[in-house]
């Protein structure tokens, strides 16, 4: 808790991809997952990043040197060329994206504390109540002041999927809009929004088939 209030003070910003693995399609691979979720990650550092510059420091992968490797080279690729909507013209991210052990640098242990709240928040773990409101006022925000698709980004997310997780962003932190960085000048989608799931509770009500809530 004194980490995060810390955090806080000190006007730090968090960015978070949470991702449902098992309402994702099919076809979607272990490596997909993360190199996606690398993906979001980054379009959202660079976001809140603005006109300052930054490095991105990463805990080691755990599955030893060959994972390590696998994921520096998705991380250079980044780097290199960038995502499809977020190019590196600017150079924000100073350094390729670069590994250590967690244990060595506290700016990776306060990560790791972030994004455990907030999954155990979003997975509805009681325990985790205690830290949101620490959470909520560390997740960066757009110019509108939600955090929902800026410093908390969901997986499904695609607004056409009823499997789409944004109505958690009502439950869990009570935004009544769900809306991206780069469209924060529109309205974005009133949340709970009734086509995707969790439309009316925050539980983890089992979600029929034709999209509504058992």
């Amino acid at each position: 808790m004194r980490m995060l209030e810390a955090a806080a003070a000190l006007g730090v910003r968090a960015c978070v991809v949470i991702c449902a693995p098992e309402l994702m399609p099919e076809w979607y691979s272990e490596s997909q997952l993360k190199r996606e979720m690398l993906e979001y990650l980054y379009e959202r550092v660079t976001y809140t990043l603005g006109e300052d510059k930054g490095i991105l420091i990463a805990d080691q992968p755990g599955g030893g040197r060959k994972d390590e490797t696998r994921w520096l080279a998705d991380a250079l690729a980044l780097d290199t060329d960038g995502t499809q909507y977020v190019k590196p013209v600017d150079k924000q991210i100073l350094l390729p994206i670069i590994t250590t052990r967690s244990d060595h640098i506290d700016h990776l242990q306060l990560a790791d504390l972030v994004a455990a709240a907030t999954t155990a928040l979003i997975a509805g773990a009681t325990s985790a109540d205690p830290f949101k409101d620490l959470i909520y006022k560390l997740l960066a925000t757009n110019t509108r002041g939600y955090a929902g698709g800026t410093g908390l980004k969901f997986m499904p997310n695609a607004p056409y999927n009823w499997r789409a997780l944004m109505n958690l962003a009502y439950w869990v932190f009570g935004e009544g809009t769900y809306i991206l960085p780069d469209a924060a000048s529109s309205m974005g989608t009133a949340l709970p929004h009734l086509g995707w799931i969790f439309a009316s509770s925050s539980g983890l009500d089992a979600p029929s088939t034709d999209g509504t809530q058992q």
